[in-house]
């Protein structure tokens, strides 16, 4: 029994590093579609933000995206990047 729990700790380790981490500033709408919570309008507002503005200096300031909350961006921080 202990060998079964700790081969699925093991595994579920892995699956969390092996996760795609997706960067705000080159990911396309496609790729911005696959997160949790964002559909077709808010990739599109993403995309059309960082080219309106630039790039994000760090996932935070997607707050200032129409659509994204705070509490949104703190839940997906392990999977986003800015770098």
């Amino acid at each position: 029994m202990r060998i079964v729990f700790l081969f699925i700790t093991l595994l579920s380790s892995f699956a969390l590093w092996a996760s795609e981490v997706i960067n705000v500033n080159s990911a396309s709408q496609k790729e911005l579609e696959t997160l949790n919570g964002v559909g077709p309008v808010i990739a599109e507002r993403i995309v059309q933000y960082r080219e309106s503005h630039g790039s994000f200096s760090t996932v935070d300031e997607l707050q200032k995206v129409k659509g994204i909350s705070a509490a949104w961006v703190e839940k997906n921080k392990t999977i986003l990047a800015s770098q």
